[in-house]
């Protein structure tokens, strides 16, 4: 059972009753995109980000993230924030229109965090805005059977990212 080859054949079987049977797992909503083919999304994320709000919530992390901030600048070290959404945020339009309606507050969090932080002159790189934009050209940045990011959402994240971080190099 935990030879390679029991390994592969798992493997193999998983994402064959996924494709072919839409046998989704059970900690996951599964949906036919439009234009995106068969996406999974986890069903945590679904119940846990519609509870999150920018006025109740972005504060304590704001909070939290300047002092780690105060941390590094006392050691000379410059913190750079970056704010990555979630990839049911990013694909709220392949979702159900109750559960899209609950995550549409999304954007609204990351721009508070964001905002707070920059007043306090922490740079932050909230990915949001571009994933969006991306997202609406038709490309694909997360995994469809993940949630983390494939290599065009490395290549995006490292084209907001590297201008903000090479002059504190320097």
């Amino acid at each position: 059972n935990s030879s390679l080859a029991a390994f592969a054949s798992r493997r193999t079987w998983a994402q064959i009753k996924l494709v072919v049977f839409r046998d989704w797992p059970d900690d996951v909503l599964g949906v036919e995109a439009h234009g995106w083919g068969p996406m999974l999304f986890y069903r945590w994320n679904l119940k846990a980000l519609p509870l999150l709000t920018a006025e109740q919530d972005a504060p304590e992390v704001v909070k939290t993230v300047l002092r780690v901030a105060r941390g590094f600048r006392a050691r000379g070290t410059s913190l750079v924030v970056l704010l990555v959404p979630e990839k049911e945020q990013i694909y709220r339009a392949a979702l159900p229109e109750d559960v899209r309606n609950s995550l549409a507050h999304g954007a609204a969090m990351l721009a508070g965090i964001q905002q707070a932080l920059e007043a306090e002159n922490v740079p932050v790189v909230n990915l949001m805005p571009r994933f969006e934009a991306e997202t609406e050209k038709g490309r694909r940045l997360y995994w469809r059977d993940d949630t983390h990011w494939n290599d065009d959402g490395i290549r995006v994240a490292v084209e907001e990212l590297w201008p903000v971080v090479e002059p504190l190099l320097e």
